[in-house]
């Protein structure tokens, strides 16, 4: 037990060893070398940067390198014009280059060497897509503030690029930051043997936060040794040990530890693993067999490791003993088939093998062989019967048959290993006891046992066996400790190169007490005849400062240390002799405004210690007076004001404003106020007589309001509502209500649907009529309407119908209800009505929801929901193939015309007669020498066809397309005028997408669209007729004039009122306020023109103009969108309508939270606006729209805009005196 103990000891004193050389390796790897050549570069923000991360910073003076900088984690090279250069080889060590001077020197680019920008607003760069700042401020001391960056043509090609320099062209000039992996090839052809960066943002004073972090990057590309355990590997040892009968071998397995910081270590620990067991034995790591007795069979079986291939040897001691000898007398199994001795040896007649001898038999011996006093016949072991001597037998060879010992090896005792284990030839032995009966059952049966020390286990290696077990030992000799050389670089002693020689002894070999030491002491290398400096034989360079002459007037030779191994010749510069020749004095910069003067900045330059190494440069900045202003001054000029408040005129019903601030174009301009609340702009009242709306009596009244008040864009405005003064239960007339005629009883009458009609949608619609009854809203007079078989309804719930209200209520829960919606004052829409037969009801109901109690007031009609229907008559119902009720047949795509159904036959008028999906798509439905377009039969003579769409004061829209060939874009002719006095204007090549329609009759191919521009030239405030002729390309006989020419527009010439920027300097006309009287109001008469001119805002959805065709929501929020963009700031909707087949329409509507247009399926709100009043003025800068699509809206966001009455988001020309000013050029 001590002896295991001194063990632990030992092994624990040499882990205690190496987790000692573990860790100062760990601790010199957090150390960062900083190469400087003047302690005065030395950047201090870099410093802190790496003792922010925890890293320890070594201060190392080019003169001074190290022969390589293994103890560091990396190496940084700062802004500097090093004179060593040459000996800083960046490729053999991880390192950071912040330096512009020796990019061709080490490398990284080619002879250009690396390339510096500088601007005059703070540097970014672009990274990741991203456009990141990396100064605070542009300018330091009058001086731009640079970084450095590898020009993208003089890089070495295999730096990968991280950041670029930004400018505002967008073009990638090179990297600013730049990464290279080990193996990067260089510029000067070296290859990098670790990780390298440059990083050519140098001005840290300067740096922003972001600046600092790609910084941080950059130390972590270099500096992190692992990510995770994989970047560290596996070491095996290839020489694999034995434990007794298993084979072993010592894996090295690495840890990550800290990963992905720059403290990240890769860690090792020995595992000893476990590879296989031996059948047999195993000797110096591996499985083998032994042949002991050399008879060329070994102790394994047939497959078993290290097996010769040969039969099992059942003995391989005895070299008379293995598979297929001759079996002899002699006690063995000589042929090993476990039968000892067999056919009796080979004894001759009158003789028996007894244990391996051959001898009479033991009945006819005349010897007492049982030693029990008797011989031969008298011995009852020689008698057949052992009872009966008459059955005596000579040829009897067991004279004890009648004393039996025993009868199996059983009888005898149990083989088996001892229980102590016990040293013997320096292995672990223990003793295998055999036993044996020999002559079992027979009276000469004995017992036997043998004892044999049997190998357990080899003790290998630096093993040795003790006190019963195999220990580990230190060592056996010197080798086990490793081997003796030289080691370390050369180095200078006495004068002398010397090198360090390091020699092993194991100590008390092959004991308990083995210990290894080592002994390291210095060897001669080479004897120097002058001196020794850095490991080699040097001589002295210098006694004094004339050694070192230059003969270079601008220099000072100093010899340093002089007369000693270490003197060098140092060549100071001088900086300068004279004040001159540190630059000329003047203005620098721009101007800019102190107080309200303008001043500039001067540069004085001055040469200080003039003519010594200590010389030196400097400049001294100090303002200087320029200009004084008589009012401020802005950027650097006069200005006649800066801001609002040098515009106070003391007049509180005005908005004071300084127009264009800060330029020189600034002037004051004082705005009325028009109104501060409702009351300053009139009183709310009555007007005019009473009339009747609704057959209810009403009457206008007036409502005042003060838009924006207090501010420069208040407005009055007013609004006329019509307020319901009287209802009538039997009609209005005059401004009266009708008495109650005599004998007429209110009624109700359903028109659609009639009874039993089947219906094939569940959501349809119920328009009825009433007489001598009004339906109003709540509290008065209206009509209830009840249906069965629907879910979540009863027949006794009540859908209260509302006109005054527009609105649907289920009994009397206020609100909408989603089984019924209001459409118009005789129209509801039941909604998710299921299939089946339902039973509708409607009766009318007083304002206490009482029924009027005559029979002409109440009607039930029953309905047939989900049965497909023919309406048209034309034989093809309205439902698809498959749909329940389906007659199978393909679906009529118009079921309100029976010229239209699949199959029919294509005619020439402006449908899809046979539900194709093309109208008017085939070729022959016109008589010879016409051709069908838009509806019409026209005259073809192989002459272009074509239609000219629209035209306005901006451009013509159209096509054509020729059937000579379908694939060739046509030329178009614009002319002004007819007969002789017709102006050719110019040409247009039809070659734009158009509608699947004009490709139905151009051959399949739609690209015929022509866009023509209107010239300025025809915009003088007249009336101009323009034609529009395709030009003929093969076998036609004539140019044809295009269908809906000729298109009439009258276009304003005034380049200072027409929107277009003429003389292209990103500038329009002139500043235009809106006065809400100049325009009073707007009307849209046409469904499709509100969704037109919706469509015409590029940044907002398109309302649908094909397949699902779309229309503009009718609700207020929508409404009052679109007069927003007309330039109203009030909407009023005249007149709705609803799709008559809703599945395949959408509707548009306004979503304030997206800021753009919504589209949905229409039968979710079936309603859309037909004609609408847009009223109340307001310009482009106030109407919450993005109308130049720069992604700022309205004052004061957009700089485009003068003020919130201006008109126009783009800025204005300032060359326009006014909107009447012909001319934008100077």
């Amino acid at each position: 037990m001590k002896k295991e103990n001194k063990k632990r000891v030992i092994i624990f004193i040499l882990l205690i060893f190496a987790i000692n050389i573990f860790a100062s390796s760990i601790l010199a790897d957090d150390k960062v070398a900083y190469v400087y050549k003047s302690k005065s570069q030395i950047d201090k923000n870099i410093v802190n940067v790496f003792k922010d991360m925890g890293l320890k910073v070594d201060l190392i003076n080019e003169k001074n390198l190290p022969s390589n900088f293994d103890g560091y984690r990396f190496v940084f090279i700062g802004d500097e014009r090093f004179k060593y250069n040459s000996k800083i080889k960046i490729w053999e060590f991880p390192v950071i280059v912040s330096n512009y001077f020796f990019g061709d020197d080490w490398g990284l680019t080619d002879d250009d060497e690396i390339s510096k920008l500088a601007a005059s607003s703070p540097l970014s760069v672009q990274k990741d897509n991203k456009i990141i700042q990396v100064y605070n401020k542009a300018r330091s001391n009058g001086v731009s503030i640079p970084y450095y960056y590898l020009d993208k043509g003089n890089k070495a090609e295999d730096l990968i690029g991280v950041a670029s320099p930004y400018i505002n062209n967008g073009n990638n000039l090179g990297d600013v930051i730049s990464y290279g992996k080990p193996g990067t090839k260089l510029s000067n052809g070296q290859s990098t043997e670790d990780k390298i960066c440059f990083f050519g943002i140098i001005e840290s004073d300067f740096w922003t936060k972001d600046a600092r972090e790609m910084f941080e990057e950059c130390i972590e590309f270099v500096g992190v040794t692992c990510e995770n355990d994989n970047d560290c590997g596996t070491e095996i040892n290839p020489h694999s040990f034995c434990v007794g009968n298993k084979v072993f071998q010592e894996v090295k397995e690495f840890e990550c530890k800290n990963p992905k910081t720059v403290h990240s270590q890769c860690l090792s620990d020995m595992e000893t693993k476990f590879v296989k067991e031996c059948p047999v034995a195993c000797n110096n790591g591996k499985c083998v067999c032994f042949d002991n007795d050399i008879d060329r069979f070994d102790n394994c079986n047939i497959g078993q490791d290290g097996d010769d291939n040969k039969q099992l040897d059942c003995n391989d001691n005895d070299n008379s003993i293995y598979p297929g000898n001759l079996e002899i007398c002699d006690g063995k199994d000589n042929d090993c088939d476990n039968v000892i001795d067999e056919a009796n040896g080979m004894c001759s007649s009158g003789s028996i093998c007894t244990l391996g001898v051959c001898k009479a038999f033991q009945c006819s011996d005349n010897l007492d062989n049982d030693k029990d006093g008797l011989i031969d016949s008298k011995d009852p072991g020689c008698w057949d019967n052992i009872g009966n001597p008459k059955t005596y037998n000579p040829n009897l060879d067991d004279e004890s048959r009648g004393t039996l010992a025993c009868s199996s090896e059983n009888d005898c005792g149990k083989d088996g290993f001892s229980k102590d284990a016990f040293c013997k030839e320096g292995n672990l032995h223990k003793n295998y006891t055999d036993f044996t009966c020999n002559n079992p059952g027979t009276g000469l049966s004995t017992c036997t046992q043998k004892k044999t020390s049997v190998i357990i286990e080899d003790c290998n290696g630096n093993e040795i066996c003790d006190m019963g077990q195999c220990v580990q030992i230190a060592c056996s000799k010197n080798l086990d400790c490793g081997n003796d050389q030289l080691i370390d670089g050369l180095y200078c002693k006495q004068n002398d190169v010397f090198r360090n020689f390091r020699e092993f002894k194991c100590e008390n070999p092959g004991t308990l007490y083995s210990s290894c030491t080592q002994t390291i002491k210095p060897v001669l290398i080479n004897d120097c005849k002058d001196s020794c400096l850095d490991g080699s034989c040097v001589k002295i360079v210098c006694g004094n400062n004339n050694d070192c002459n230059d003969n270079n007037s601008n220099t000072i030779d100093i010899c340093n240390n002089p007369g000693t191994v270490n003197s060098y010749c140092n060549h100071e510069d001088i900086a300068c002799f004279s004040n001159n020749e540190c630059g000329s004095d003047r203005f620098i910069g721009g101007l800019f405004c102190q107080g309200k003067d303008v001043h500039r900045n001067f540069t004085s330059y001055a040469c200080n210690l003039p003519g010594s190494t200590n010389s030196f440069c400097s400049n001294s900045i100090t303002k200087k007076l320029v200009q004084s202003c008589q009012y401020s001054c802005s950027n650097g000029n006069c200005v006649r004001c800066n801001d609002n408040n040098n515009c106070n005129d003391n007049n509180s019903n005005t908005i004071d404003n300084c127009r264009f601030a800060g330029t020189i174009d600034s002037y004051c301009i004082y705005e009325n106020i028009a109104c501060f609340k409702d009351s300053n702009c009139g009183e709310d009242k009555f007007i005019g007589d009473k009339f009747c709306k609704d057959n209810n009596v009403h009457q206008n009244f007036k409502v005042f309001s003060c838009l924006n008040p207090g501010t420069s864009i208040s407005i009055c405005n007013f609004q006329v509502d019509a307020i319901l003064v009287e209802q009538c239960l039997y009609g209005c007339n005059n401004g009266t209500c009708n008495l109650k005629p005599v004998g007429l009883n209110p009624s109700i009458k359903i028109l659609t649907p009639l009874n039993n009609e089947v219906i094939n949608s569940n959501s349809f619609l119920l328009i009825f009529n009433t007489t001598n009854w009004i339906v109003g809203g709540k509290n008065s007079s209206h009509i209830h309407f009840h249906i069965d078989n629907a879910p979540g309804l009863s027949y006794v719930d009540h859908l209260m119908f509302y006109n005054h209200d527009n609105v649907v209520e289920l009994n009397l829960v206020p609100g909408i209800t989603s089984f019924a919606t209001w459409i118009n004052q005789n129209t509801l829409r039941f909604n998710n009505i299921s299939n089946g037969i339902h039973k509708i009801r409607a009766h009318l109901a007083t304002q206490a929801h009482l029924p009027t109690g005559n029979q002409e007031g109440d009607i039930e009609i029953l309905v047939n929901v989900g049965v497909c229907f023919d309406r048209d008559k034309d034989v093809y119902d309205n439902c698809k193939v498959g749909d329940p009720s389906d007659d199978g047949k393909t679906l009529d795509c118009n079921d309100n015309d029976n010229m239209v159904y699949p199959g029919a036959l294509e005619i020439c008028d402006g449908k899809d007669n046979d539900c194709d999906n093309v109208i008017d798509g085939v070729s022959n439905l016109c008589e010879a020498g016409k051709i069908c377009v838009t509806g019409m039969c026209v005259s073809d003579s192989n002459n272009p066809k074509g239609y000219l769409d629209t035209g306005d004061c901006t451009k013509l829209f159209g096509w054509t397309c020729d059937s000579d060939n379908y694939n060739q874009a046509l030329t178009v002719h614009i002319y002004d005028g007819a007969g002789s006095g017709q102006v050719f204007l110019g040409a247009v090549t039809a070659n734009t997408s158009r509608e699947p329609q004009v490709g139905a009759l151009c051959g399949g191919n739609s690209n015929h669209g022509f866009i023509f521009p209107i010239s300025n030239s025809i915009k003088n405030g007249k009336d101009h007729s323009l034609y529009a002729y395709a030009i003929n390309i093969d076998s036609g006989n004539s140019n044809p004039l295009l269908i809906g020419s000729p298109k009439t527009i009258n276009c304003n010439i005034l380049q200072c009122s027409d929107g277009i920027d003429n003389d292209e300097d990103g500038k329009i006309d002139s500043l235009v306020e809106i006065n809400p009287n100049n325009v009073l109001s707007y009307t849209f008469t046409d469904a499709t023109d509100i969704k037109l001119f919706v469509n015409s805002f590029p940044q907002y959805t398109d309302i649908p103009m094909y397949g699902n065709e779309g229309l503009v929501r009718a609700d207020a929020t929508t409404a009052l969108q679109v007069c927003k963009m007309k330039g109203f700031g009030m909407a009023t909707i005249t007149a709705t309508d609803y799709f008559r087949s809703c599945n395949d329409n959408t509707v548009g509507y306004w979503d304030q939270s997206l800021n753009n247009f919504v589209i949905y399926n229409a039968c979710l709100f079936n309603s859309h606006i037909n004609s609408m009043i847009c009223t109340g003025a307001i310009g482009n800068c106030s109407d919450n729209v993005d109308n130049d699509l720069d992604g700022f809206i309205d004052y004061p966001k957009d700089s485009g805009c003068a003020s919130p009455k201006d008109n126009s988001e783009i800025q204005h020309d300032l060359q326009c005196e006014n909107s009447d000013d012909k001319d934008e050029f100077l």
